[in-house]
């Protein structure tokens, strides 16, 4: 009876092991402000990439990741605010695993008038 709980209370830690989480931080870079409501992606390799939603405090949270592989954060554009991607992360086992990302606003300036102007002329051999 000893050898099974032996066993397995090894199997639930060994499975335990290694299932890490990361937690994602949202801001503005101007405000500093968090962010509610920005989809954010991590991308393990050439997996497909997981999706979270930030809330209010402009976190999500993505779970069971494994400490062995590397994993790296990244938010689409949108009409507020530009595209970021995060270096290559490792997870530490056993530790609180947090990446903050402030997201740069798009700016866009419309101009009256734009004119393109070419000062130099073409000129063409027609002696040969």
């Amino acid at each position: 009876m000893k050898k099974i709980l032996f066993i397995l209370a090894n199997l639930a830690m060994f499975s335990a092991f290694g299932q890490e989480s990361l937690q994602v931080q949202i801001n503005d870079l101007l405000t500093n402000k968090p962010l509610k409501g920005v989809e954010v992606y991590l991308q393990q390799g050439l997996e497909k990439p997981q999706m979270a939603v930030t809330d209010k405090s402009g976190k999500s949270t993505f779970s069971n990741l494994s400490s062995s592989k590397s994993y790296s954060v990244f938010t689409y554009p949108n009409d507020k605010y530009a595209e970021t991607t995060t270096p290559i992360l490792s997870l530490k086992s056993g530790q609180i695993n947090i990446v903050v990302i402030s997201l740069p606003s798009v700016r866009e300036e419309l101009l009256e008038e734009l004119r393109i102007t070419n000062s130099k002329r073409a000129k063409m051999n027609t002696q040969n």
